[in-house]
């Protein structure tokens, strides 16, 4: 019997191979014999390059850059020099991660960070980058990113918008040029990974479902869904593409718009993309029996996070998949679609009384339950058969 886990990270938690590892572990003491196999994998946002590094599918590249508040700091990426491709995480440098609190105001924040380890992999010689699109802390629909590579934007007067782009800038926009950033990126080509369908504007667009966790007040978001309306009509108007019919357009801050106007870069489904050059589905195809989950599995899961990208994968072959998360919503609905069977790490367990509701366990007590509600599972299930 093989057996293959292919976890997401366990968010504050667990990371992914810290959970498949635990996942295995269960496995192990189901079935001592078993071949084990473990995947660290990502659906295309905050950990795409990490994942692809410990794949060996390349080498870990650090550079200056600055983060989403204009400070320096250094970030790293993934380069394969032999196949000519960096996998880059929009997060590595204009994330949440790196801002307190306080600091979260997606009227000020920038993906100009991005733009500048993009740079950094196409001087380096990468012919294709990979940018995965999640964790952001911006809403500048990607244009910081895009003006550090050489995109030109105008107000209604003519004037040449400063560095770095920031999305109070958004409504301001008249004109936009990009001579320099064709030049600087013409033998290269972006493709952009993300999880989510969200278009640019309007109630599930950028600004109304992701904005808020980003520090935006109802001000603010009022704000920059007009700068977006204004920005997505400007591209329109100018020829590039129209983001309000593009779906993912409002990924990453309305990044996924951004980049597929104007720089004329691919949006994929992150987890399914991301299962293929990691080479976790030929893992899946030869394996017995998958183990997969995440921190939280709810209806975003069904939506084309790894879990359902993976348990589609297997399905596809007649190959079981079970789902072991931190918390799931709705079990029935997983059952519903395709999985095995759904569990959460936290049930029939209680919680540790000195967390504070809300609050992760610790990986120490995760990586525990997650072994111990594997073997349980495993060992109802052979039962049961």
């Amino acid at each position: 019997m093989r057996i293959a886990a292919i976890f997401d990270k366990y968010k504050g938690c667990l990371t992914s191979r810290q959970a498949a590892e635990a996942a295995l572990l269960g496995a192990r003491d189901t079935f001592p014999d078993a071949e084990l196999c473990a995947y660290e994998c990502a659906d295309g946002g905050d950990g795409m390059a990490e994942c692809l590094l410990a794949a060996g599918k390349g080498e870990r590249i650090e550079a200056e850059t600055v983060d989403a508040l204009g400070r320096p700091l250094k970030a790293a990426y993934t380069l394969n020099t032999a196949t000519r491709e960096a996998y880059i995480d929009l997060a590595a440098a204009s994330g949440v991660r790196h801002l307190a609190e306080s600091e979260k105001t997606p009227m000020k924040s920038s993906t100009f960070g991005t733009g500048l380890l993009i740079a950094d992999a196409a001087e380096r010689g990468a012919a294709t980058i990979w940018l995965g699109l999640g964790g952001s802390a911006t809403n500048d629909a990607g244009f910081g990113a895009l003006q550090a590579l050489g995109a030109e934007f105008f107000d209604g007067y003519g004037n040449l918008l400063p560095e770095p782009f920031c999305g109070e800038m958004l409504k301001d926009i008249s004109s936009i040029t990009l001579n320099k950033l064709r030049k600087k990126l013409k033998d290269t080509k972006i493709i952009l990974l993300c999880d989510v369908e969200n278009p640019f504007t309007g109630p599930n667009g950028a600004v109304a479902v992701y904005s808020g966790q980003k520090g935006a007040t109802e001000e603010m978001k009022r704000e920059l869904e007009k700068g977006m309306l204004n920005a997505g009509r400007v591209m329109k108007n100018l020829g590039f593409t129209d983001v309000f019919q593009l779906p993912g357009a409002g990924a990453a801050g309305g990044a996924g718009g951004g980049f597929a106007a104007l720089a004329g870069a691919e949006i994929r489904r992150g987890a399914e993309s991301l299962l293929q050059l990691t080479g976790a589905a030929e893992a899946i195809a030869s394996s017995d029996i998958i183990l997969t989950g995440e921190g939280h599995s709810d209806r975003q899961t069904l939506c084309g996070k790894l879990p359902y990208a993976v348990m589609k994968c297997a399905r596809a072959q007649g190959i079981p998949t079970l789902l072991l998360s931190g918390k799931i919503t709705d079990a029935t609905a997983f059952l519903s679609i395709g999985f095995a069977a759904a569990k959460s790490i936290n049930s029939p367990m209680k919680r540790d009384k000195t967390l504070a509701p809300g609050n992760p366990l610790s990986p120490t007590v995760a990586a525990g339950r997650l072994r111990q509600q594997t073997a349980a599972l495993l060992s109802e299930i052979f039962e049961n058969h």
